[in-house]
Formats: C-alpha cells, structure tokens, sequence
C-alpha cells in the first residue's frame, strides 16, 4: 500500500511538471520591465533569468558594478532582455536613479 502511494505522488509531480513546462514556454511577462534587486547571484540572480525567460525586460542591481557587469553579460549571452545599474538600497540617491531607469527603460 506504502509503495502505491509514493507512486501515484511521483506521478502527479510528473503531471505537474509537464504542466509547468508548457508554461515555460508561454512568454506571460512579454512587454512588462522588471526590477530585481541584490539580483547579481544567487536566488536574485536566479529569479531576474526566470523574469527574462518569460519575456520581461529585467533591470538588474547590486551595490558593486563589477556585479552588475558580470551579471548582465551573462544573461544577455543567453539571449535575455537584461539591463543593469548600481543601487544600494539603502541610500536614498540610488533608489531615484533606480527608479529614473525603470522609467527610461519601460519607455525604451
């Protein structure tokens, strides 16, 4: 009994993943800017390339721009839509340029 519903769990994971793939390819965030910031590695990194695989154009930012180059070259050689500024969010000038490029960007 044990083994027939580990079964059936592993088979609707299968379903569920089929479905999410579908969805991969549907581009539901097309002509929509998106910002993410601390988005130079790791989870942000990770979550800015998933905006840009689903069609958005992602600003991305950190505090350091030898990050935000690393970053941005890497997406945009995956052929995503990716832009980058310098922005530690805490500092009240670096949240108006941000917000300055997102303005720009959205326009573009």
């Amino acid at each position: 009994m044990f083994f027939k519903k580990t079964l059936n769990r592993r088979e609707h994971a299968i379903k569920l993943t089929s479905s999410a793939n579908v969805l991969d390819r549907k581009k539901i965030h097309s002509g929509k800017v998106v910002v993410v910031t601390g988005s130079t590695y790791g989870i942000g990194l990770a979550i800015a390339r998933r905006f840009a695989e689903d069609g958005a154009h992602v600003l991305l930012s950190s505090r350091l721009q030898k990050n935000v180059d690393v970053a941005v070259k890497q997406l945009q050689e995956e052929g995503l839509s990716v832009t980058g500024i310098v922005c530690h969010v805490g500092n009240r000038e670096d949240r108006e340029r941000l917000l300055t490029k997102v303005t720009k960007d959205e326009g573009d």
